[in-house]
């Protein structure tokens, strides 16, 4: 290996072992604090921190597991960011057809999914530390999950709840754990879905790249860094979910568009109806990214034909009828007359931010100083790292 990888393999190891001294010192403190009731039983609430403690080490053990994995597989790494780079700059974005762009051998299907598998694998250790991941909403889901599947065989339950409409759209979490409850015990089918999340997630950004780009590369995986974030930690699991599923729909559309009329609407009705029940916001989501796509398509081909360009843009319409008439018969839907707030100006710039943040200060600075790093090193060695023929 050239002296160049050694000693940038060298600063990524002081990076992290910086990272997990400094996570150490954070830690620590939590520890000692922990104090046991006088007749030597765990009060609940010590419970409650010992959990949080279990999950925030495992957290820091993931992102320096993963921070190792990286520098082992740096070089791969950044051949694929400087050709990324290099092909998919603003003067190369208008791609000549004589001209091949590909500079990087395309990596091999078996290669991509055992690296899938082995970021998933470390993405969800965290879920085998914890009964409960202590996470805002969570316990409110597994409740809900765990009255409606004893509802019906519960006096007690029915004497103080009644079930109420199906037709909502925010039940990802709560149909999915509902159904792997019959399965497993309650506990047990929200880790299934946290991980069903995640898995979902990673393999719906890969999957959404191949569609696009037309090869697979494990420049997605970078999104195991975003996992544990400021929605995760509050509990959002639904609005997850649905992401995680809108990655998959979308990547579908677009390798779809070529096939029969009636398969692009079956499918595309069955995706927006599925992304509906998930989360209302990930069914807009959706929305917008076909009417987007469909729109960019009508406009180039609209020159060429303009019955093609109409037929797209109606077949993409068309597969929203259903979730339309489902959520004129949701109960949300009389929530539409209701104020609407919005935030300050402040807030609208800081979300952003606030949503790939984990909670942890120390992560989040560190993670930054890696980028930072990341960052520096491809512009230092500019023109001098050896990109694969």
């Amino acid at each position: 290996m050239d002296n160049k990888w050694i000693r940038l393999g060298a600063l990524l190891g002081i990076t992290a072992s910086i990272l997990i001294i400094l996570l150490g010192i954070y830690i620590t403190p939590d520890f000692v604090a922990i104090n046991l009731s006088p007749d030597g039983i765990l009060e609940p609430s010590t419970v409650a921190k010992i959990n949080t403690i279990r999950m925030r080490a495992a957290i820091t053990g993931l992102l320096t597991l993963i921070s190792s994995i990286a520098f082992i597989v740096v070089p791969h790494l950044l051949y694929s960011i400087v050709d990324w780079l290099r092909i998919y700059s603003i003067v190369n974005w208008h791609r000549s057809s004589d001209t091949q762009t590909h500079a990087v051998e395309p990596i091999s299907t078996s290669f991509a999914v055992v690296s899938l598998l082995i970021t998933f694998l470390l993405s969800i250790a965290p879920l085998f530390f914890v009964t409960y991941p202590p996470l805002l909403d969570y316990p409110i889901h597994i409740a809900r999950a765990f009255i409606i599947d004893n509802w019906s065989e519960s006096p007690l339950l029915q004497r103080w709840y009644n079930l109420g409409s199906f037709i909502l759209p925010n039940m990802g979490m709560d149909l999915t754990a509902l159904l792997l409850s019959k399965i497993f015990p309650v506990d047990v089918a929200g880790r299934i879905f946290i991980a069903l999340t995640f898995c979902l997630t990673l393999s719906g950004c890969m999957f959404l790249y191949s569609c696009i780009y037309g090869h697979i590369s494990l420049w997605p995986l970078v999104s195991s860094l975003f996992l544990f974030n400021r929605i995760f930690l509050l509990g959002f699991l639904n609005y997850l979910f649905g992401v995680a599923v809108l990655l998959w729909a979308i990547g579908f559309w677009i390798l779809l568009c070529r096939s029969k009329l009636w398969i692009r609407m079956l499918c595309g009705t069955i995706a927006s109806v599925g992304l509906f029940f998930c989360h209302l916001s990930s069914f807009g989501l959706y929305a917008i990214t076909i009417a987007v796509y469909e729109l960019q398509r009508s406009i180039r081909t609209y020159s060429i034909d303009k019955w093609i360009a109409i037929r797209n843009l109606l077949i993409g319409a068309s597969t929203f009828i259903v979730p339309l008439f489902l959520f004129g018969l949701s109960p949300t839907a009389g929530e539409t007359s209701s104020k609407i707030v919005y935030q300050s100006l402040y807030r609208k710039l800081t979300d952003p931010i606030i949503v790939i943040l984990s909670g942890n200060e120390v992560v989040d600075v560190s993670i930054v100083i890696a980028i930072l790093l990341i960052v520096f090193t491809l512009i230092k060695f500019q023109g001098k790292l050896l990109v694969a023929k």
